[in-house]
């Protein structure tokens, strides 16, 4: 740890065992009698709880905010109570903000004039959450895209929306079949399940943002020895990138952190159906197979492993 001049740094080296993260803190001096009391003030207004967000807004001819945005941050479910400063809110966009999930969405019920609510890469959200939307009344607009928590039993707690016109499914886990059977509730919903290959460039791209957040938050869990937390995390990682073999591989190791040996070995070996030639993923299905007894199949996955490239010792 260094400190320089004040306002200070302080850098924090994350080791974590797929990757190195560098996290940066940014502190001060305790602030004056005066600028704490200038700081509670502007939370209270309407436009310091947008400042607070990191929020975009648009406002009508009277002056009210009825469009809200956030994007890529890191604001939580507590944070969305800022929101009921908002009571002409029409339209709410969250994109890619992975720490909200299912409280978040709370508030949402206090919001009478929400119109168009977008909810995309925000991997906490899942199913149960959903029931939290269904007293929004005049609801017209409904995007969920990259929730990669919402399965068919989500769109039972969007059937109560009389008012929706469109709802966006693309990259859930939504069925086909289901989105079928919600529309024949609702013919006059269009559903939107399908990307153009402009949105889908830009998908890929909130999606790979939105994991690494999720790999990084496993990885250091995982150091700190928190294994369920990492567990969880990771967990989200597959969810969001299906076709990834390190997802699997991390999440393997958080698996094996649990003792679950059986299951980090299925996690190893589906990173290798993925990627045939990954190093990493033979060691590491090399020592869980060492830990279950299984030396055989042990040093056969540390000879591949080897011949690969990677000759790191067994530990």
């Amino acid at each position: 740890m260094s400190i320089l001049r004040r306002p200070f740094l302080v850098w924090v080296p994350l080791a974590m065992r797929f990757s190195l993260g560098l996290v940066l803190f940014v502190g001060c001096d305790t602030p004056s009698a005066i600028s704490v009391s200038r700081d509670s003030e502007a939370a209270t207004t309407p436009d310091g709880s947008l400042r607070q967000l990191g929020a975009a807004s648009d406002r009508n001819q009277l002056g009210d905010v009825v469009r809200i945005r956030l994007e890529y941050c890191q604001v939580t479910d507590h944070a969305l109570r800022k929101l009921l400063a908002f009571p002409q809110l029409e339209s709410l966009k969250i994109t890619s903000c992975p720490r909200i999930g299912g409280k978040g969405l709370v508030p949402l019920k206090d919001l009478p004039t929400l119109q168009t609510l977008s909810l995309t890469f925000c991997p906490r959200i899942r199913d149960d959450s959903l029931r939290l939307l269904q007293n929004l009344e005049h609801l017209t607009n409904l995007s969920l895209d990259g929730c990669a928590g919402i399965t068919d039993a989500g769109l039972l707690h969007l059937e109560s929306l009389s008012q929706l016109r469109t709802l966006s499914l693309r990259d859930t886990w939504v069925t086909y079949d289901r989105m079928v059977d919600f529309q024949k509730k609702r013919p006059r919903c269009q559903i939107r399940h399908t990307w153009t290959a402009e949105e889908q460039v830009e998908g890929s791209h909130r999606r790979q943002q939105t994991a690494e957040f999720y790999r990084q938050l496993g990885t250091s869990s995982a150091q700190r020895g928190r294994p369920s937390a990492a567990f969880s995390a990771l967990d989200t990682v597959v969810r969001l990138l299906p076709f990834d073999a390190r997802a699997y591989n991390d999440r393997g190791y958080a698996r094996k952190l649990q003792d679950k040996i059986d299951l980090a070995i299925k996690d190893y070996t589906a990173a290798i159906r993925i990627h045939p030639n990954f190093a990493l993923a033979y060691f590491n299905r090399a020592v869980a197979y060492r830990d279950q007894g299984n030396t055989k199949k042990a040093e056969r996955d540390f000879t591949k492993a080897k011949l690969l490239g990677y000759d790191k010792p067994a530990p």
